[in-house]
């Protein structure tokens, strides 16, 4: 029969239990109940073999609410890990409800603390930079100093402890749940509420943990799709689902980075996002695509990019030009005015050839930025303004704003380009959301009109230029400032002389070019105003003659100077021979050295690897050696009591770690001493203060106690009193009543009967249904009893039957092996005789041989006897005789059937001594140690003879 095992409790009865336990825990031992509480849920939890059930769900919620009530993040992380691998396949959408309820009470606590506290225990909070650090050094010094608490000091931990585990418990959850495909969105509002917690209490050092943790997540999951799939564990699939949720965590992460202006790790997002964008084949939404460039614009004017801030405005305008129908015509051209204001910002304003020169220094960063924010290859300010003035956007541009475009980029006139800006600069500067952008066009101003000077001027003074940008209302030092800041990125080209106190633009290089094009130009507009004022017209024979010989002169100097660039090439050949006939020498030592060099890299690279193997695999046994002991250390800090991180443990060496324990046993050590101590005069403290009461009471208690029984004695007789007076009154109101109620005594004996009559009724009703249902319960009692008997009756047969058929079973299979046992005993035995057998044949057999043999020699010996006695008559001396007689004593009678040993004889020794008895070794004995029986008699026979003869 199946017995259940008992030693396993229900879930149902542990629920139960710790219910019980919870509402027991009051007083100064209320934690050291949910504690044990919380110890047995997590003991069910963390058992193998088990399914999930649904009462294993409202188990996780206790488990979550004691965790919360303990501030125990950790055994809540491991709790939720145990309940993801028991409801994981089976009941994903359990393990969700568990972590909103988690969430949901750790952030009821912690907003039920933020009210707790004051003004002044958020500012203390506000100051702690690290949530991960137990305690601040200040504080540790402090509880060293004084005997108070630190409640008694500071409200302070009323709310930090709560952010703290409210921290920990969305970390631990994001941990939990960023492989999990199917609680994505759990995933992702776990993720906003973090951010929004961070965002609430200003932890700036927790959203960068934050951010590097879902970063470190993300690159997991990548490297887990790109790997081969494996029967143990479970690939991670890129879904449109799945890389949407990503983007949209990632652009809230970086709304939150603008909001807190944390505009490093909103690059990071950047990066971020452009990465879970080329996993998926489709484009984002539009709307988060406009917020994203909308976010972009903050990122990108606080780090000064102006380029990629217009650019990010033209891709935020052109987005919601899409997907807003509904825009507003104000807003648009607001949009299309800060689109137009950010692209004229743009510092880069000089001509095309330094345009050129200032994008080959910072291609690469340019193209790498761009490819990552989804911009064309390499954008320039040249280009974004001619898109802009193609699509259409200076139509939508304010009418006050749009003359802009033309003032600094259509007109020529540096002269008169400030006065014209300053009335447009005033309406930016006053607009709300445009004002941002006037002390950029200051700038781009300065350099546009220093940039058209330099075309028309070579050099002008200090003061003209001071008188030209006064309407800017700019210091001269900021003037200067955009100047050398425009010359470092090569935009302008001049020199600033501070000795004669001018400007000096251009170098000879730069004006070559520009005298050579002007001075043809200015001979052939001065020969034709010649010739209109002179009104003569030359002689065309003149000018033929005049040709003539003009050409005959370039013929012979190109014949003198054919021959001589004939010679120069021949020269320049010659020359380019040898060059390249050394290139080869030196391509050839150059290759020789290269693969000498190669050959010995790839041996210091063998052996590179070599050593950096052996330093792998001792750092790998290191590690582990490492590993083991971090973790008995980590056992040991908590047996004593000191909560020590892993990581803080590996950051630190040997030594550290065997300082640190010391340490901890040391003031463990300390803390008991002194708790005994404190105890010890406590109780002595309490001792004496009690006494003290007890003397200094004993002095009042007499005349107190007096007072109290002589009041007590008086409030007696005035009881007594009372109760006399009440007697007396409420006797006579009876007697009253008494003669009231005699009218109506007649009448009693007839309405007592109608109404016994009536009760006995139904009382014989009640009497005989009652009998009725006991007996019928009585039958259901007996029947069911019987029932019970016979079926335990039934269940002892079949045990004892059971039993009866393994004991004749058991008998069977001993009767087996013993007849086998007797069976193999006589055929030992039949083998044993058989051999037996043969040997006495082969005995006998040779035993008629040297019958033969004798009888052989006999009749040889008789005729040499027979010649013998011819030749001695007198007979044998009686030596002979003596000795056949021995001979023939040694001998022996002869051998027969019935002197033969029996089979029994010729066992083994190791059945001799096995089956045979005490007759068996005394013949044995007697076959061994006699004369005249067995083989040894037939031996010495044989031996006797041979020694006569």
């Amino acid at each position: 029969m199946h017995r259940p095992n008992y030693n396993t409790p229900k879930p149902e009865n542990v629920l139960k239990r710790v219910d019980e336990l919870i509402s027991s825990s009051t007083g100064s031992n209320a934690d050291k109940e949910k504690r044990y509480a919380l110890e047995q849920l997590h003991n069910l939890i963390s058992s193998k073999k088990k399914t999930w059930q649904k009462v294993y769900e409202e188990i996780m919620k206790r488990h979550m609410e004691l965790c919360v009530d303990l501030k125990d993040h950790r055994t809540a992380k491991d709790g939720l890990h145990q309940y993801r691998n028991m409801a994981q396949s089976t009941e994903p959408g359990s393990l969700e409800v568990v972590i909103l309820h988690l969430v949901e009470l750790a952030e009821a606590r912690a907003n039920a603390a933020r009210v707790k506290a004051n003004k002044v225990a958020l500012a203390a909070a506000a100051k702690v930079s690290d949530l991960d650090q137990e305690e601040t050094p200040e504080s540790i010094m402090l509880s060293t100093m004084t005997v108070e608490g630190v409640k008694d000091r500071t409200d302070r931990e009323v709310v930090v402890p709560w952010l703290k585990f409210l921290w920990e418990t969305y970390r631990a959850i994001l941990e939990l749940l960023h492989k999990n495909a199917k609680l994505d969105r759990v995933y992702h509002k776990t993720s906003e509420k973090a951010f929004a917690f961070c965002m609430d209490y200003h932890r700036t050092l927790e959203f960068r943990r934050l951010c590097e943790m879902l970063r470190t997540q993300l690159s997991n999951l990548m490297k887990n799709a790109s790997q081969p799939a494996r029967s143990n564990r479970a690939v991670w699939e890129w879904t449109p689902e799945s890389i949407e949720i990503h983007l949209q965590i990632r652009f809230h992460q970086l709304e939150v980075a603008t909001t807190m202006e944390q505009w490093n790790e909103g690059f990071r997002t950047v990066e971020d996002i452009y990465t879970i964008m080329q996993l998926g084949k489709k484009t984002p939404k539009p709307r988060l695509m406009a917020t994203y460039y909308e976010k972009l614009t903050r990122i990108f004017w606080v780090s000064e990019n102006h380029l990629f801030h217009a650019h990010a405005w033209y891709k935020y305008y052109t987005l919601c030009c899409e997907y807003r129908k509904d825009i507003k015509p104000e807003e648009k051209s607001l949009m299309a005015s800060s689109v137009l204001l950010s692209a004229l910002c743009i510092p880069t304003v000089s001509d095309k050839k330094n345009v050129a020169e200032e994008e080959e220094a910072s291609a690469e960063k340019n193209q790498q930025m761009a490819m990552l924010l989804d911009f064309q290859a390499n954008p320039t300010r040249h280009a974004l303004l001619a898109e802009i003035v193609a699509k259409g956007v200076l139509s939508e541009v304010d009418p006050s704003l749009r003359s802009l475009y033309d003032l600094v980029e259509g007109r020529f006139r540096p002269l008169a380009l400030v006065k014209d800006l300053m009335p447009v600069l005033a309406i930016i500067k006053d607009h709300p959301q445009l004002s941002m952008y006037a002390s950029a066009l200051q700038k781009v101003a300065v350099l546009r009109c220093t940039l058209q000077l330099s075309t028309v001027y070579t050099s002008l003074r200090v003061d003209f230029v001071k008188k030209l940008f006064a309407p800017l209302n700019l210091d001269y030092v900021t003037i200067e400032r955009i100047l050398v800041e425009g010359l470092n990125r090569h935009q302008l080209r001049m020199s600033i002389d501070h000795f004669t106190g001018c400007y000096r633009f251009g170098t000879v290089v730069d004006v070559a070019p520009v005298v050579e094009t002007q001075l043809p130009q200015v001979g052939s507009k001065l020969q034709q105003v010649a010739e209109r004022i002179s009104g003569k017209a030359v002689d065309a024979t003149v000018m033929a003659s005049r040709r003539k010989a003009y050409l005959e002169l370039i013929e012979d100097a190109s014949k003198n100077q054919h021959s001589v660039m004939l010679e120069r090439k021949t020269v320049i050949e010659r020359r380019k021979e040898g060059f390249e006939r050394l290139q080869r020498e030196k391509m050839a030592l150059v290759e020789q050295r290269k693969a000498d060099e190669e050959q010995q890299r790839k041996i210091e690279e063998d052996r590179r690897l070599k050593e950096e193997e052996e330093i792998r695999a001792m750092a790998k046994v290191k590690k582990h050696n490492d590993e083991k002991q971090i973790q008995r250390m980590v056992k040991v800090f908590e047996s004593l009591g000191k909560n020590v991180e892993e990581s803080t443990l590996r950051d630190m060496d040997e030594g550290s770690r065997r300082e640190l324990l010391a340490q901890a046993q040391l003031e463990k050590k300390k803390e008991k001493e002194a708790e005994a101590k404190r105890l010890a005069e406590q109780a002595r403290s309490l001792d004496f203060t009690t006494r003290a009461f007890y003397i200094e009471a004993s002095k009042i208690m007499c005349a107190k106690y007096k007072e109290k029984v002589e009041q007590e004695k008086k409030d007696y007789d005035a009881r007594v009193e009372n109760v006399i007076a009440c007697a007396k009154e409420k006797h006579a109101e009876m007697l009253e009543d008494k003669k009231r109620i005699l009218r109506i005594k007649k009448f009693r004996a007839g309405y007592e009967s109608i109404v016994v009559t009536a009760q006995r009724k139904k009382y014989d009703e009640d009497v005989v249904k009652l009998r009725e249902l006991a007996w019928e319960e009585h039958r259901k009692a007996n029947v069911a009893r019987a029932r019970f008997l016979y079926n335990e009756e039934i269940e002892q047969r079949e045990e004892q039957a059971e039993i009866e058929r393994e004991r004749e079973q058991k008998l069977e299979l001993e009767r087996i092996q013993a007849q086998q046992h007797e069976e193999l005993r006589l055929q030992r035995e039949a083998d044993l005789e058989a051999r037996a057998r043969e040997d006495e044949l082969k005995a006998a057999e040779a035993a008629r041989r040297v019958e033969e043999e004798h009888h052989a020699i006999h009749k040889e010996a008789g005729g040499w006897r027979q010649a013998r006695d011819r030749v001695e008559p007198d007979g044998p001396p009686a030596s002979s005789l003596g000795s056949k007689s021995s001979a023939q004593w040694n001998r022996g009678p002869p051998v027969s059937s019935s002197s033969r040993p029996s089979p029994s004889a010729y066992r083994p020794p190791h059945d001799r001594g096995t089956r045979d008895g005490p007759e068996d070794e005394g013949r044995w004995g007697s076959m061994r140690g006699g004369s005249g029986s067995g083989f040894d008699s037939r031996r010495s026979n044989r031996g006797s003879e041979n020694d006569r003869w």
